[in-house]
């Protein structure tokens, strides 16, 4: 993290938020009242799913991360990095779900970059900008989680893991786990989205009137998302997980290749800090929107930067557990896994 970090170039003055473990987001000041929140990914193809699919993750992936500051996404850059192989049926493809998408999330491309390159592959094609103008009230980061939030998380565990292994690999988990898993699994894949969680959450209220910060999790799952959170709000974070239910599907598409659910993989899963006078309506109001929401600790002063989990482990940002999914994918694809 230290090559990137000691190397950005230019001070900004004008930065709010600028790079860093466990923020989503950077906030750039504009003046007048107004902020410009932004963020950036990889934009993914990824065969077994499709090309109407792929688009789909790839601009939820954007939209989530930017919908954690509880602002709603407006703009997007987009840089295609393409194999020559890939045909122009399947960039049409993508690029017509990618554009629909983005006009269901309110969210104009307006800009980017287009090329074919020897040495590209699949499943990275490339990467994009998403960002919004706010006001400076009307933000949130993972820094302004306060001791006494309440820590809740939404859905559930290994979402991305569990759809997109059931869909790299069907017959394996068919063939393992039966019909009934590999269908609910692949299933999953459309909770792989934070956007709706994080506008609802913030619907609430923010800052002192509910949340005071949202953090999805990605690489390395809720344990690493919570400890993200904890460096970021350089407070201590106690949860007990247990208190989130693993569904049948999520546990045995886990067990089957070697993850645990709780390390691994799960954009769609939104880690909420909530004032506790707000929970119950926060709560109510993501379950009115069909979104499950579990309660599991709180955020504490004390041990800075502390992740406590109670009857698991206690961790420091420094001794994460390495993401396993990407190993099992890259062996699945080696071996010729179905």
């Amino acid at each position: 993290m230290d090559a990137i970090l000691n190397h950005l170039g230019s001070e900004a003055a004008d930065l709010l938020i600028p790079p860093g473990r466990g923020f989503d987001n950077g906030v750039l000041n504009l003046g007048g009242g107004k902020v410009l929140v932004f963020t950036a990914d990889p934009i993914s193809f990824i065969p077994s799913i499709g090309a109407s699919a792929s688009a789909w993750l790839s601009i939820h992936h954007l939209a989530s991360d930017l919908a954690t500051s509880g602002v709603r996404p407006r703009y997007a850059v987009v840089d295609y990095n393409l194999p020559v192989d890939l045909s122009h049926r399947s960039l049409k493809a993508y690029t017509v779900a990618l554009g629909r998408e983005c006009g269901k999330l309110g969210v104009s491309i307006i800009g980017g970059h287009t090329g074919r390159y020897p040495g590209c592959g699949l499943s990275i094609i490339g990467g994009a900008v998403l960002f919004a103008e706010a006001d400076r009230s009307l933000f949130i980061t993972p820094a302004m989680a306060a001791a006494g939030d309440r820590i809740l998380v939404t859905k559930g565990l290994a979402l991305e893991a569990t759809s997109v292994l059931a869909h790299s690999f069907p017959f394996k988990v068919r063939d393992a786990l039966g019909p009934r898993i590999l269908s609910e699994a692949k299933g999953r894949l459309l909770q792989c989205s934070t956007v709706a969680d994080s506008l609802v959450a913030a619907s609430v209220g923010i800052r002192l009137e509910g949340v005071t910060a949202m953090h999805d999790a990605t690489e390395g799952g809720v344990v690493t998302a919570l400890s993200e959170l904890a460096t970021a709000s350089g407070k201590e974070v106690a949860v007990d997980l247990r208190l989130i239910p693993v569904p049948e599907d999520v546990a045995k598409v886990c067990s089957l290749f070697g993850l645990n659910p709780l390390e691994t993989l799960s954009e769609g899963t939104l880690i909420i800090t909530c004032r506790p006078a707000k929970v119950a309506k926060l709560v109510d109001a993501l379950r009115k929107n069909g979104i499950g929401c579990f309660e599991v600790g709180e955020v504490r002063e004390g041990c800075v930067n502390k992740l406590g989990i109670k009857g698991g482990m206690s961790l420091t940002p420094r001794k994460l557990p390495h993401e396993k999914y990407w190993d099992v994918y890259a062996q699945g694809i080696q071996e010729g896994w179905s």
